[in-house]
């Protein structure tokens, strides 16, 4: 979602708990994404991969096809390694397939 999209939805939430003098858990994109960085994960890092398109373009190149995209990530092996490494988890874990 973009930085944009989560402030207007930040703002839409504050107006329908401003009644009862109350306010969302972020003001904005920026508080959000301090929040997510804080977030301890057994000290797994965030990583990142850049990409672009590169196949064939027509005459009139959407900018999509010319833009650069990241990707943030923290390793999701990892995180679901420490999720089965974790007591809390130990009586709260399905191991059943579906």
């Amino acid at each position: 979602m973009s930085a944009a999209d989560i402030d207007f939805l930040s703002q839409l939430w504050a107006a329908t708990l401003a009644e009862h003098d109350d306010s969302p858990p972020y003001a904005n994109h920026k508080d959000l994404y301090e929040t997510i960085d804080a977030t301890l994960i057994g000290g797994i890092l965030w990583q990142s991969v850049t990409f672009q398109y590169d196949g064939p373009q027509p005459d009139d190149t959407p900018t999509w096809m010319e833009s650069e995209y990241t990707i943030w990530f923290r390793d999701p092996r990892l995180l679901f390694k420490n999720m089965l490494e974790n007591p809390e988890f130990a009586e709260h874990f399905d191991y059943a397939p579906h």
